[in-house]
């Protein structure tokens, strides 16, 4: 995809970006999942009545990433175009 809409001039650079979205992850990640980790004992006020959540202490932040990945997929299912299949009607 970077290939796409990049050209010869920028390419590299546009190549140097993508480690960015991992690295962030790697260190956003588990600062999200480990502060969503027992919710019901850590904010009772919130998730106190939720005997899900006192059942299964993790899943709420097993349950955070999974939603945003989903909705990641759908999106990039349904809006992203295929780019060799305009090429191809237009050559």
């Amino acid at each position: 995809m970077v290939m796409d809409i990049t050209d010869a001039t920028n390419l590299a650079n546009a190549y140097g970006y993508m480690p960015l979205p991992w690295m962030s992850a790697a260190v956003i990640g588990p600062l999200v999942g480990g502060s969503l980790s027992r919710p019901a004992d850590r904010f009772p006020e919130i998730f106190g009545r939720s005997e899900l959540l006192k059942i299964y202490p993790y899943l709420l932040p097993c349950a955070v990433p999974a939603i945003c990945a989903s909705m990641a997929w759908l999106v990039t299912y349904f809006r992203l175009k295929e780019v060799s299949v305009i090429l191809k009607n237009h050559i």
